[in-house]
């Protein structure tokens, strides 16, 4: 299954700890852009 095709309820049954760390981060007032940039950095 590719990534661009799951819905959200996929996504949070296959990374549940992902989903709940990426709430906390927007909850916090991290924008979406220093989330990807932080992503981009712990993957490389």
């Amino acid at each position: 299954m590719s990534a661009a095709k799951l819905n959200i309820d996929e996504l949070e049954a296959g990374y549940p700890l992902f989903c709940k760390a990426l709430r906390l981060l927007i909850l916090k007032g991290n924008s979406v852009k220093d989330i990807e940039k932080n992503s981009l950095l712990e993957s490389s």
